[in-house]
């Protein structure tokens, strides 16, 4: 019995070190492939958040309802062009690799989620003072999660991706003890959406073209 365990863990340790050497080895391709899908983020996240500053009166699951449909929009974009990148470079898409990053992104981003679906419910505060409240606290909590997840994600993928994880992880922390969030209306907070989940996507995602740009490939 202690023969098989140890061949277990033999095996399984294999495994995860031929995993993490794929990923290092694909780092470039990975970075590379984040630039439209960066981009595209940040496109979709600046839009939409343009759009709903035009909406007057929303109430604070209407809020909730339009980021999570915008952050499902986002989502399916980003696998979309994922996916036809790997045909592209004639890559299994959901190789152990890749599973790897979602593992990794999975439990900030399942979080995030269940929390905002958990604003959905009733409370007993007044409805005005729970819309401020509920949309008050969104920006913060998204920013917060997503960059922690984006930080996971930045262990497979080298060169600033975990440093723009880290500046929505401080800036979700800023917001979220900051007094000033809680007075803040709808208007507010689409636009810190827009700014988190779209512009400095944009930015980023210009960032990493022209970056890619000046690093020398491995085919050169």
């Amino acid at each position: 019995l202690q023969y098989k365990v140890n061949t277990m863990n033999t095996e399984w340790a294999a495994q995860n070190l031929q995993t993490i050497r794929t990923l290092m080895e694909r780092s470039a391709l990975y970075r590379r492939a984040m630039a439209p899908i960066t981009l595209t983020i940040g496109t979709i996240g600046f839009v939409s958040a343009i759009a709903a500053i035009q909406m007057e009166g929303i109430s604070a699951n209407h809020f909730i309802l339009w980021w999570l449909a915008t952050a499902a929009i986002a989502m399916t974009s980003a696998l979309f062009l994922m996916k036809r990148q790997a045909s592209q470079e004639g890559e299994t898409f959901w190789s152990a690799p890749a599973r790897k990053v979602a593992q990794a992104m999975a439990p900030a981003f399942v979080g995030a989620g269940l929390l905002t679906l958990g604003l959905l419910l009733p409370s007993s505060a007044p409805a005005a003072m729970e819309t401020d409240l509920k949309v008050s606290l969104i920006p913060p909590l998204l920013i917060l999660f997503y960059g922690c997840g984006v930080h996971a994600a930045g262990f497979f993928i080298p060169r600033g991706v975990k440093l723009f994880g880290w500046i929505f992880i401080l800036s979700g922390i800023v917001l979220w003890v900051s007094p000033v969030q809680t007075w803040l209306g709808a208007h507010t907070a689409n636009a810190e959406m827009g700014l988190f989940f779209g512009l400095f996507h944009q930015i980023y995602g210009v960032y990493l073209y022209i970056t890619e740009r000046k690093e020398p490939t491995s085919e050169s």
